[in-house]
């Protein structure tokens, strides 16, 4: 699942990429129409698929501690 501030990030840097949204779907080998419904928010990518789409852009995915509860 991804968050709101990762996918604001990602819409970010495809348009900063100058990369046609076809041209990145022909990177991860996806459908132009699924890259679409992804930055859209409409579907979720996989881990594989979000590692491939930051490495096209120029990012690093790096994953977030669990957060420890403090009930007892």
């Amino acid at each position: 699942m991804k968050s709101a501030g990762m996918l604001d990030t990602l819409r970010c840097a495809v348009r900063e990429s100058d990369l046609p949204q076809a041209e990145i779907a022909r990177r991860l080998d996806v459908s132009p129409a699924l890259i679409c419904k992804f930055l859209s928010g409409e579907t979720d990518m996989g881990a594989v698929s979000l590692d491939k789409l930051a490495d096209v852009l120029g990012l690093r995915l790096v994953p977030a501690r669990k957060r420890r509860s403090t009930k007892r």
